[in-house]
């Protein structure tokens, strides 16, 4: 992410932080606080990349024996941050290039920020430069699939049924967007196939562990045969490894 990048997140860090404060992202509630909290009890010191508001930082560092730099670019995010979730360390830099000695993380967790860095190469250079051998790391993205641009929810071409569908963008066509997720608010977004994403991993001398496409229930809606929940992911969890010896 570039400067530019973090004027946009500064201006739409009061947004961000009621939004996920208020749990108006099931994501998070649901999928990424658990999960993050089950994978990294054991780490001892953990990078939040692209921490944002601070609250996934602080909810790791549940397990009192771990400790969390959380890192952004967006300064009025870190304020935010600091004000509202104290206990972790906070620290402004560019993903791409990290502030850090080699092997200091025996984690690394970058949380939907992959989607909206746009030097994703230099960004996981750096991720493997920073973390220890043998050490974790937990990339959480927006499912490239069925978050493609141009994608969304459509009814049903049968007209006696209200079920929901998902139409899918331009899967194949990576691009880069700057989308407006809320009435006003604008964001950068990179899109990538999976296969970039992992290839990219993969290069920078990553051992994949596995993938996840959780569901999310969300019991006031109805998608599909799914009652009360979803029948696509709205996420792609990739769970890595730095080896050992390389």
């Amino acid at each position: 992410m570039n400067s530019e990048s973090g004027k946009i997140w500064d201006e739409n860090s009061s947004w961000w932080f009621e939004n996920v404060a208020n749990g108006n992202f099931h994501e998070y509630l649901e999928i990424i606080v658990p999960l993050s909290k089950e994978l990294f009890v054991q780490k001892k010191l953990i990078l939040d990349l692209g921490t944002g508001s601070g609250i996934l930082a602080k909810r790791i560092m549940g397990n009192l024996a771990t400790k969390v730099v959380g890192l952004d670019l967006s300064l009025m995010q870190l304020q935010k941050a600091a004000e509202n979730n104290l206990g972790p360390s906070y620290l402004q830099s560019n993903s791409a290039e990290l502030p850090f000695k080699s092997g200091v993380f025996d984690g690394v967790l970058a949380s939907m920020v992959l989607e909206h860095v746009g030097n994703l190469q230099n960004t996981v250079e750096e991720i493997s430069r920073v973390l220890q051998p043998s050490g974790l790391f937990v990339a959480v993205i927006n499912h490239p699939v069925f978050q493609t641009p141009g994608s969304g929810p459509v009814s049903a071409h049968n007209s006696d049924s209200d079920e929901i569908g998902w139409k899918v963008g331009n899967y194949l066509i990576e691009s880069s967007e700057v989308e407006e997720i809320s009435d006003g608010i604008y964001i950068p977004y990179e899109h990538r196939t999976i296969s970039t994403y992992l290839n990219t991993f993969l290069e920078h001398g990553f051992q994949l562990q596995r993938v996840l496409e959780p569901a999310i229930v969300d019991k006031n809606k109805v998608t599909g045969n799914n009652q009360g929940g979803r029948t696509i992911p709205r996420l792609l969890v990739a769970i890595l490894e730095k080896p050992l010896f390389a």
